[in-house]
């Protein structure tokens, strides 16, 4: 295994957007605001039904539950995406000419007008999928594209100092 793994970044829009629903769809807080709403429109509508003497409780309470879920979720997809193309037209310069370090000390990033540096102690966790690696320092993610890696091999390598050097909790 290599002691530093240094990483090219050039982030597209799309890229950019795939990872920040990434995100957005894996967290926690996310899955709870949705748990709690499914809880309270059930309790509004079960409510309604042990209170009202002629009220009825049937399919249409559930598609009305379903429809304002659905239109919830879109609101939040239409404000991530809306978040990310101003985020990426209004300062470029967080995803191109950006390169991550990757050493036994920790990550360095750096940028035009960004510099990040932590140790592995302060990284607090990551997630894999198909195309890139979150890692998390602090709420913060960095978004290290797969692609930039190059081959398995080196992708791998690159897993294995992640699972060795950041302790999941």
């Amino acid at each position: 295994m290599f002691d530093t793994i240094a990483i090219p970044q050039r982030l597209s829009y799309k890229e950019f957007l795939h990872a920040m629903l990434y995100v957005f769809a894996s967290s926690r807080r996310i899955r709870r605001f949705f748990l709690l709403m499914i809880i309270i429109m059930s309790s509004s509508q079960l409510l309604g039904y042990l209170t009202a003497p002629k009220y009825n409780f049937g399919l249409a309470s559930v598609f009305l539950i379903a429809k304002v879920l659905v239109c919830m979720m879109l609101g939040g997809l239409t404000f991530v995406t809306i978040l990310t193309f101003m985020v990426y037209r209004m300062q470029p310069h967080l995803f191109n000419h950006v390169s991550y370090e990757f050493s036994h000390w920790g990550i360095t990033r750096d940028g035009e007008g960004t510099v990040f540096a932590k140790p592995w102690r302060d990284i607090t966790r990551y997630k894999e999928s198909k195309r890139f690696f979150v890692i998390y320092a602090g709420i913060d993610p960095h978004i290290i594209q797969k692609s930039m890696l190059g081959d398995a091999e080196k992708i791998d390598n690159f897993r294995t100092m992640l699972k060795s050097n950041i302790s999941l909790r």
